[in-house]
């Protein structure tokens, strides 16, 4: 039942990010062609083909849109998680954190998808009841390590 719900919460949040950044970059998309507005105003009133009444009541109305539009994608960036890359010793740190909390299955999966080599050495001679420590993890090169 626990495991359940935190897959939920889990694919709500992911699906919560996606809709966060497709309405950041569509915003920023929006910004984009509200400042190629107002500079295609801007040359049409220096080109004379509209008042300057007409320019002042255009260029203020798109300046209007384009700072809603900038503090909307301020707040947008503040809850979009940015990704985050990782590197071999976080990774490592990470699973050693958090391995108690998978199933067997879940351990299966994540070190036949991901792990190609894990290097362990022996540190006692006792060989039945020594002591392993894992001194490199190999992971294989096509798989981009990001969150």
């Amino acid at each position: 039942m626990l495991k359940k719900k935190k897959q939920e919460y889990l694919s709500l949040t992911k699906e919560d990010n996606y809709k966060d950044n497709t309405e950041l970059n569509l915003n920023k998309k929006m910004l984009l062609q509200k400042n190629s507005k107002l500079k295609e105003v801007m040359k049409l009133f220096m080109d004379s083909q509209i008042e300057f009444n007409e320019y002042q009541e255009m260029k203020g109305t798109l300046e209007k849109e384009i700072k809603k539009l900038q503090t909307e994608i301020k707040k947008l960036e503040k809850l979009t998680p940015k990704e985050e890359n990782f590197d071999k010793s976080s990774i490592k740190r990470k699973i050693k954190e958090h391995w108690q909390y998978l199933t067997n299955t879940e351990k299966r999966d994540f070190l036949t998808n991901f792990v190609e080599e894990i290097i362990i050495v022996n540190k006692d001679r006792d060989k039945k009841n020594g002591k392993l420590t894992i001194l490199d993890i190999k992971f294989y090169d096509d798989i981009m390590l990001t969150k």
